[in-house]
């Protein structure tokens, strides 16, 4: 289905990149602080480890996305 230009700059204003971007970020960095948490209670240092690698993740994909909307995406 193609998108009159109207429609395709509506969708574009509603969600921009970096708000997406933003958003994935902070996913990504609950999803990390649950993972570390749950690592911790249960002795589990692998699963420690990947929650704190999801949080750094989740912090690149923040200032990824607030490089995008200096740059006005």
């Amino acid at each position: 289905m193609r998108l009159t230009p109207k429609i395709q700059q509506l969708s574009e204003t509603i969600m921009k990149d970096s708000t997406r971007d933003k958003l994935k970020g902070l996913a990504k960095q609950a999803k990390g602080r649950v993972e570390s948490a749950a690592g911790e209670l249960a002795g589990n240092s692998r699963l420690k480890a990947k929650g704190a690698a999801d949080q750094v993740a989740g912090e690149v994909q923040k200032r990824i996305a607030a490089l995008k909307k200096a740059r006005g995406r």
